[in-house]
């Protein structure tokens, strides 16, 4: 069984809901769930399951609660809902962890079987140089984090569960968001997963990860209206 998750807080809960119908128009074959890091309101209705941090009763949490803002606490908490996605269904064989704001316009597929042959995949931020005279240039991503931790593909084995145990102990010092003093919450840690651990595969395919900051190398055009 294959899995596709999102963390959010409960005002991202709308965004996480356009990802989730994006994800289900070309991967009816996938469960997607929503990983709530608070309270999930009484007024809101979820056309997916939605599993409150509450729930898998992390031993972090309340930690990162008292230090993390509620930017840092989303991302906080993705390694500890990764983790209970596959402790509370032994089926589920590969995961694939998406950001709420961002929207699927294919199939994951080609993602999941990329994981046949590595325990973790990884994108990007950027993958060609940048012209010095830009204002944001590689040294900002040095500050970011090389690799983005809003799409990342693990799958079942024992590398990957001490990569996320290693994830959930090392954000509880490194998860602060604060540019000036080089820190990038969460993707600060991935910098050193192709290090630590083997099987990573760094997938350069350009449709993963589109984003603002690396537009300059992207090719982007319209197929039928989309």
């Amino acid at each position: 069984m294959n899995l596709i998750f999102t963390v959010c807080s409960a005002n991202q809960l709308h965004q996480a809901q356009c990802l989730g119908k994006s994800i289900q128009k070309q991967n009816t074959d996938y469960e997607f769930v929503i990983g709530l890091m608070d309270v999930l309101p009484a007024s809101f209705s979820s056309a997916f399951r939605v599993v409150s941090i509450k729930e898998i009763a992390s031993p972090f949490f309340a930690q990162m609660k008292e230090q993390f803002t509620c930017t840092e606490l989303v991302t906080a908490c993705k390694p500890a809902f990764a983790s209970y996605f596959f402790k509370e269904n032994p089926t589920v064989e590969k995961l694939i962890c998406i950001d709420p704001w961002i929207l699927v316009t294919d199939s994951l597929s080609e993602v999941f079987g990329k994981l046949e042959q590595a325990n973790i995949l990884l994108t990007p931020n950027i993958s060609a140089a940048i012209d010095l005279k830009r204002k944001c240039n590689e040294m900002q991503f040095l500050n970011e984090g090389l690799y983005s931790s809003g799409f990342i593909g693990i799958k079942r084995s024992e590398t990957a569960f001490a990569f996320l145990a290693w994830w959930q102990t090392h954000i509880l010092k490194y998860g602060y968001l604060d540019y000036e003093k080089g820190m990038g919450s969460d993707q600060l840690c991935l910098n050193f997963v192709p290090l630590f651990y083997d099987k990573v595969s760094i997938d350069f395919d350009p449709a993963y990860n589109v984003a603002f900051w690396n537009l300059s190398e992207k090719n982007i055009t319209y197929k039928d209206g989309t």
